[in-house]
């Protein structure tokens, strides 16, 4: 179901978790790489931009997320050289500027512009200030792509770097504003749009949305996993080959699609009625899903509706130049590509659901003993079930939502489930489902419908 393009990109990895990690990776950079491409989402034009984070213990294969940033990486490269070889004219313009000014014959004219520096990639170590400088010399546009969700929560809990603000709204495109304090200048993005994607711990996602109230939260796919600890073969016959080698390939495979969805100018996704049937339908089918858990999940699941049309205009651009086909000014999302976007957004959906009930309702105090692990361990070997969470010293975080026996809310999805299945016809006919990687993390769509698998897309 998914275009060739992206299931050869997902099939370079094991089987199961990192898969799953290379997809949504891949899906949330190619998010950003096309900013001449938008539609009309509930009245209001949106661009294709994604927010993910994956979830699991250290060193479990969040790795994957590393080669997806590749992808985008040799257009980043074509725009900083060119950003930093006119840094380099505008200092030498600079200097005569400034010679010119002295002697009998000063030059009155003012000092030469500096040059905007354009990227892709986005640091996302950086200050409110800075980020906004990065956005406005980008037309807005950015990536942040980071393997460690540390570097984004160590600038947000600084107070001269906390931009979760801007990032909450440039998930819906709001314009911001900020006004410089030494020459007064205001800067403004009228239409601001960022891809965001993250891996980390467990434990890292308290430190970066410390509540289940932190409106951020509701914004991500999210996807979280654990796996017992197993050797893989390290060798070059152990069937990865040199993944070096092949993602440089495909770099450039990406940077040839940008340029030709450059070129081509403005492009408009739309849905047929069917597609936008099915998106409305699988909103609604997400409500009772979020009601029966238990959770004050509705704003995740009307954030999930506008990830879905997302997910499907990246899906129909893909699918545009597996056809060779370059974009036009209409890019119609087959009723194919909304489906495998609805699967995968109601994967995602049943892990935040999870998420969302390990998180505290009040501000999480830090240095108290409330780990992730604390709340999630599972009560028995082997039973699936995440237990209750119990009394934590020194916890002051206000944990009424952590105490939600996650038994019966898994008993409440499951019945939920049962009665509007997940479509598993993808390729063989099935989403599969993954008994070491998610059994003792989600507790939404139990069985079968935990774990989205890219090789199931095919």
């Amino acid at each position: 179901m998914l275009p060739i393009w992206l299931r050869k990109c997902c099939e370079q990895f094991s089987e199961g978790a990192e898969r799953d990690v290379m997809l949504l990776g891949t899906l949330t950079v190619l998010s950003g790489c096309f900013p001449t491409v938008k539609g009309i989402y509930d009245g209001a034009p949106v661009w294709l931009n994604l927010f993910s984070f994956v979830l699991a213990p250290a060193a479990s294969g969040k790795g994957a997320l590393t080669w997806a940033r590749k992808l985008a990486w040799p257009w980043h490269q074509q725009l900083a050289t060119a950003s930093k070889q006119a840094n380099d004219e505008y200092l030498v313009q600079l200097q005569e500027w400034k010679a010119s000014r002295k002697g009998k014959h000063a030059n009155s004219a003012p000092p030469p512009p500096a040059p905007p520096f354009r990227q892709l990639y986005i640091p996302a170590n950086n200050t409110a200030a800075a980020l906004m400088n990065a956005l406005a010399d980008n037309d807005g546009r950015g990536i942040i792509c980071e393997t460690e969700a540390d570097t984004l929560s160590g600038a947000l809990g600084q107070d001269f770097g906390n931009f979760s603000d801007l990032l909450r709204k440039a998930f819906h495109h709001e314009p911001l504003s900020l006004m410089r304090k030494t020459d007064r200048e205001q800067i403004d993005i009228t239409s601001p749009a960022i891809s965001l994607a993250l891996t980390g711990t467990p434990a890292q996602l308290r430190r970066l949305i410390p509540t289940a109230e932190d409106g951020l939260f509701s914004r991500f796919l999210f996807y979280t996993f654990e796996r017992p600890a197993v050797w893989r073969d390290v060798s070059p016959a152990g069937g990865r080959g040199n993944l070096g080698a092949f993602f440089d390939e495909q770099g450039k495979a990406v940077t040839r699609m940008m340029a030709a969805t450059a070129a081509s100018g403005n492009s408009t996704v739309e849905l047929s009625e069917r597609g936008w049937a099915m998106i409305n339908a699988a909103g609604n089918a997400g409500l009772v899903a979020a009601e029966a858990s238990g959770s004050d999940g509705a704003g995740l699941v009307f954030r999930l509706g506008l990830t879905t049309f997302r997910l499907a205009g990246v899906l129909a651009l893909l699918r545009c130049f597996e056809n060779g086909l370059e974009p036009r000014a209409v890019i119609l999302a087959s009723d194919e590509d909304v489906e495998a976007a609805i699967q995968i957004t109601n994967v995602c959906r049943a892990h935040a659901l999870y998420l969302l009930a390990t998180l505290p309702t009040a501000p999480y105090v830090r240095g108290k003993s409330s780990s992730f692990f604390q709340e999630s361990r599972p009560t028995s070997p082997g039973t699936g079930y995440v237990g209750p969470r119990q009394d934590v010293p020194g916890d002051r975080g206000g944990n009424r939502r952590a105490q939600i026996d996650h038994r019966q809310l898994a008993d409440k999805a499951q019945s939920v489930a049962s009665r509007r299945p997940l479509s598993r016809k993808l390729d063989s006919g099935r989403l599969g489902h993954s008994p070491s990687a998610l059994r003792n993390a989600a507790t939404c769509f139990i069985n079968d419908h935990l774990s989205f698998r890219s090789r199931h897309l095919s």
